[in-house]
């Protein structure tokens, strides 16, 4: 018991990751499927741990 309150408290008190991001959406218009597009999403951790992507997919 004891050591689960300790493990849960630890839990609590460690930093959390937090993603900023400039834009969250972005239209390019109509683009031709040969011509293909690239955008730069920008980013940053405003947060106190480390930040982890596993996983990046348009919508």
């Amino acid at each position: 018991m004891l050591m689960s309150l300790m493990i849960l408290l630890v839990g609590l008190f460690q930093g959390v990751p937090r993603i900023a991001m400039a834009t969250t959406e972005l239209d390019l218009g109509e683009v031709k499927k040969s011509a293909g597009a690239d955008y730069n999403f920008t980013f940053k951790n405003e947060g106190d741990a480390d930040l982890v992507i596993k996983k990046v997919a348009p919508s």
